[in-house]
C-alpha cells in the first residue's frame, strides 16, 4: 500500500516531568552585549527629592523674577513706542490734545458702597482665592506680558518700517 515509513514518538509521562523539573527555573533571554543595562535602583545613589513645598516656592521664586524682568523689558518698550509715535505725529503735523487730570474724570456712581463688614469680608475672600491661586496667578501674568511685549515690538517693527519708507517717499518728492 503505502511506501511511506511512519515515525512513532511514544510519550513518557515520567521522563517529561523530570526534564520539566529540570528545567523549570529558566532565567529569561540573556541581553545581547551591545544592550546597556541599568544597575537596580538601590545601587544607585538616591539623592533626596526636595518636598513638595521647596519644589513650589523655587518654581514661584523663578517664575516672580522672569515677572520682574518682563516688567522691566515692558516698560522699556512702551517707552520707544512712546517715543516713535511722538516723533511720527511730529512728523505728521498732528497735535495731542491736553489729557485731562484724574480728579476731572468722574466714577462710577452706579455702584452701591459697601459697608465696613463688606469691605472686610471682600479683602479676606481675595487673600485666600489669592493664597490658593497665586501660582496661577502668576503664570497667567508671565504669559500677558509675554504677549503685551509681543504686540508692542510688532508695533515698533512696524513704525520703524513706515518711517524708513515715509523718509524714502520724502527724498523721492524733493527729486
Amino acid at each position: 500500500m503505502d511506501d511511506r515509513t511512519y515515525v512513532i514518538h511514544e510519550y513518557d509521562p515520567v521522563k517529561r516531568r523530570e526534564y520539566y523539573l529540570k528545567t523549570r527555573d529558566l532565567k529569561g533571554l540573556v541581553p545581547q552585549p551591545t544592550v546597556k543595562t541599568e544597575p537596580p535602583r538601590s545601587a544607585i545613589a538616591v539623592k533626596p527629592e526636595p518636598n513638595r513645598q521647596q519644589r513650589q516656592e523655587e518654581r514661584r521664586r523663578k517664575i516672580e523674577a522672569q515677572v520682574d524682568a518682563l516688567k522691566i523689558r515692558l516698560k522699556k518698550l512702551r517707552e520707544v513706542l512712546a517715543e516713535q509715535t511722538k516723533a511720527a505725529k511730529a512728523r505728521s503735523g498732528v497735535r495731542t490734545p491736553a489729557k485731562k487730570s484724574p480728579a476731572h474724570e468722574e466714577g462710577d456712581k452706579t455702584a452701591p458702597k459697601q459697608t465696613a463688614t463688606q469691605k472686610a469680608d471682600a479683602a479676606e475672600k481675595s487673600k485666600e482665592y489669592y493664597e490658593k491661586n497665586k501660582d496661577q496667578i502668576l503664570a497667567d501674568e508671565f504669559k500677558s506680558l509675554t504677549a503685551k511685549i509681543k504686540t508692542i515690538q510688532e508695533r515698533i517693527a512696524k513704525m520703524r518700517t513706515e518711517t524708513s519708507s515715509a523718509g524714502a517717499k520724502k527724498i523721492q518728492n524733493k527729486k
